[in-house]
């Protein structure tokens, strides 16, 4: 390793990390979620009214891990909120260095903040803060429960709310252009540039082959490892 490589996978954490409080913070005054969770600087005296009524915290589960699950669990961690996070994803990404990871440029650690250690910055502040790691599968209005299953075996969790956020982001839209879906490389998660790190990877190294022994070389190399 490097002294350039051990100072970027030191720094760029960091860096990011920093850049994420500072435009979290900035989202959590005078934006749309001051309708539906109170602005912090009511929190207190909204904390001790509720109090007077009921000694439970206000049960809120965020569904997701991006950007706008960021903002809500900022918004609402006050004393008077039991938050819990469920995402199948561990950590959050700053997309705009997917392009740079699949380049080698940073490594992809670098565009990732571990959300357990998110949701326990939250929990300073909230009553309680929890990052379950699931997918959600069910949606009850009525009875205002989540039903979710963990990734490894299967187990169902049954999650009640008070308020629920919805913030799962979306899939990336093909157009319903034929043979999209089936040979591109999209850039949305980290699987997806580790995906195209490789393949620039292998196009390189055939190139390279190329160069070196001729179309009929890398021929007999492929025939070989076969």
């Amino acid at each position: 390793m490097g002294i350039l490589d051990f100072t970027i996978r030191r720094v760029a954490p960091a860096a990011t990390a920093t850049g994420l409080v500072t435009w979290a913070s900035i989202t959590t005054f005078n934006d749309d979620w001051d309708d539906y969770f109170p602005p912090s600087s009511n929190s207190s005296s909204s904390s001790s009214s509720s109090s007077s009524n009921s000694s439970e915290p206000e049960k809120i589960v965020i569904l997701g891990s991006g950007w706008a699950a960021l903002s809500a669990l900022r918004k609402c961690a006050s004393p008077d909120k039991s938050i819990v996070v469920v995402s199948p994803r561990p950590h959050f990404l700053y997309t705009p260095l997917l392009a740079s990871s699949s380049v080698g440029t940073i490594t992809l650690r670098s565009a990732c903040e571990p959300l357990r250690a998110l949701v326990e910055r939250a929990a300073e502040t909230a009553s309680s803060a929890t990052f379950v790691r699931a997918d959600a599968r069910e949606i009850d209005t009525v009875r205002k429960t989540v039903l979710a299953t963990t990734d490894s075996h299967r187990t169902r969790l049954e999650l009640s709310y008070d308020k629920l956020v919805i913030a799962v982001g979306s899939q990336p839209n093909t157009f319903n252009i034929p043979g999209v879906k089936d040979h591109a490389l999209f850039l949305k998660e980290a699987e997806d540039s580790a995906k195209l790190h490789a393949r620039l990877l292998h196009n390189l190294e055939q190139a390279a082959a190329l160069l070196r022994h001729g179309r009929k070389g890398v021929e007999d190399d492929e025939d070989n490892e076969m």
